[in-house]
């Protein structure tokens, strides 16, 4: 039987297998409020998260909400940690950059805080402007455009002109009817809207 301690709880883990003879980690999940992929002073940690080892579920020794303690990480061999985006309740979350590549050294515990970026949701309708009042115009194609110029997400709008984009990466767009989507009934679109969706999904 091994102890490990782990250093940011300072609770023991035990494990049947020598501990001391490779490398582990400490991981932490959090939100990443500003994107800035560092945790800030009030940036809130992230509880019941689970993590991959080269991949693989890795089983944390302590029991802790916040703090997850990986032993048998390995020795002088590369190694990536990353976040179980499945263990994680909220489906607007997801990890704010890729898996973490190291070096386990053995007896030496890693201490990671990993970020998490909130993705947007923009929904909406689309309505036809015309002499008998306004009503819902089905089958547009409405895109949301990146500041390069690259469309992103296009969706057609419903029977009753709804459409809704899941999954929006922090960032600034335009929201605009395809411009080949009306030409060919004769309507004219509205001008492009600006939206911004901030890295906490709002």
């Amino acid at each position: 039987t091994s102890l490990a301690r782990e250093p940011r709880t300072g609770r023991f883990a035990m494990d049947a297998l020598p501990q001391a003879s490779q490398g582990a980690v400490s991981a932490l999940a959090y939100l990443d409020a500003n994107g800035n992929g560092r945790r800030d002073a009030g940036e809130q940690a992230v509880e019941e998260v689970r993590y991959r080892v080269n991949g693989s579920p890795g089983s944390s020794r302590i029991t802790h909400p916040e703090v997850a303690f990986l032993g048998q990480a390995g020795r002088s061999t590369p190694c990536t940690f990353a976040i179980a985006t499945e263990s994680l309740e909220n489906p607007f979350l997801g990890p704010g950059g890729p898996p973490y590549s190291f070096l386990p050294r053995p007896g030496h515990v890693l201490q990671l805080d990993l970020p998490l970026v909130a993705s947007g949701e923009l929904s909406g309708t689309i309505h036809l402007n015309g002499p008998r009042g306004r009503r819902p115009l089905p089958g547009v194609e409405v895109e949301l455009v990146e500041a390069g110029g690259r469309v992103r997400f296009r969706q057609r709008s419903a029977y009753d002109g709804f459409f809704d984009f899941l999954g929006i990466p922090a960032g600034a767009y335009l929201l605009r009817v395809a411009p080949d989507s009306l030409s060919p009934v004769g309507l004219r679109a509205a001008p492009p809207r600006f939206v911004v969706v901030t890295p906490s999904g709002t």
